[in-house]
């Protein structure tokens, strides 16, 4: 894998692009940062915002069906997706975990 190709993932990432194709591999993580987008748009619209809320929604359900389009197109498995998400997660579980004195973690 070039270097060039592995610029726009984070460098503790870069072991998951031995395994996946990197198209994937941006795929789920710009679902990650949309999810995790939708949830702080959330909590600041507040409970007594209903407009807001349904524009997020409906955010939401375009970026899914914008996902399940490009999920078929590309003929990919719904569970490589799933597996990736997994890693992906897990590596970000490292990258931050946080080490007392011994090296046990403790976040």
């Amino acid at each position: 894998m070039s270097e060039k190709n592995l610029r726009d993932i984070p460098p503790f990432l870069h072991s998951l692009a031995e395994k996946w194709d990197m198209e994937m591999i941006r795929v789920v993580l710009q679902a990650g940062l949309a999810r995790e987008a939708a949830e702080i748009l959330t909590k600041a619209a507040g409970p007594h915002n209903p407009r807001l809320h349904h524009a997020i929604k409906t955010l939401v359900v375009s970026i899914n069906l914008s996902g399940e389009a490009l999920l078929k197109a590309k003929g990919w498995k719904r569970e490589d997706l799933w597996e990736i998400e997994k890693e992906i997660e897990l590596k970000w579980k490292e990258q931050n975990r946080i080490l007392d004195k011994e090296g046990n973690v403790l976040h």
